[in-house]
């Protein structure tokens, strides 16, 4: 079960992004899709990514210094966990995703099991568990908004060590 939220570009400005939102904001599913979108522009602009995320939460009630600490720390120096939920990225091609980019966000029996919260989840390359991603509905508007995601968690690169040898395989 899901959906896949398919984006022509990643890197894009804020205002673009903003008009994706807009556009989308009754669609959980997509805004939780845009949430990948903007981690990956932790890449290109560290504090764009966070206007971005910030854009996709209720406007009154922006990220904390802690939480955008969080966030830093994170993808400092692994600024492709975010794209590994992509399809088509994978450790082996550096996580480049193909095009169109394309993310799967997958629901479950109890993702809206309580009114106004939906809990949706998206697959990495580099992990076996699905992380989710939390929002939160006006149910005034059907609007969804951001309120927390486990997607800059640090994901298992496959490591090779070229100096253990077993000298009792005979394929070694």
């Amino acid at each position: 079960m899901g959906k896949a939220c398919t984006f022509d570009r990643i890197n894009m400005t804020e205002e673009e992004f903003r008009t994706l939102v807009n556009q989308n904001r009754t669609d959980a599913f997509y805004i939780a899709g845009l949430t990948a979108v903007a981690l990956c522009n932790y890449k290109y602009d560290p504090d764009k990514c966070i206007n971005m995320l910030n854009i996709l939460r209720n406007p009154h009630e922006p990220m904390g210094e802690r939480e955008i600490n969080n966030i830093k720390e994170r993808l400092s120096g692994r600024e492709y966990i975010p794209f590994s939920y992509f399809a088509g990225a994978i450790q082996f091609n550096d996580f480049t995703p193909k095009r169109p980019y394309t993310v799967l966000v997958k629901d479950n029996k109890f993702t809206f099991y309580n009114e106004g919260w939906a809990e949706l989840w998206m697959h990495s390359s580099g992990d076996t568990a699905d992380r989710p991603v939390r929002l939160r509905c006006k149910i005034s508007s059907g609007q969804w908004y951001l309120t927390e995601q486990m997607l800059t968690q640090d994901i298992t690169l496959v490591t090779y060590d070229d100096e253990e040898e077993d000298d009792d395989d005979p394929w070694g």
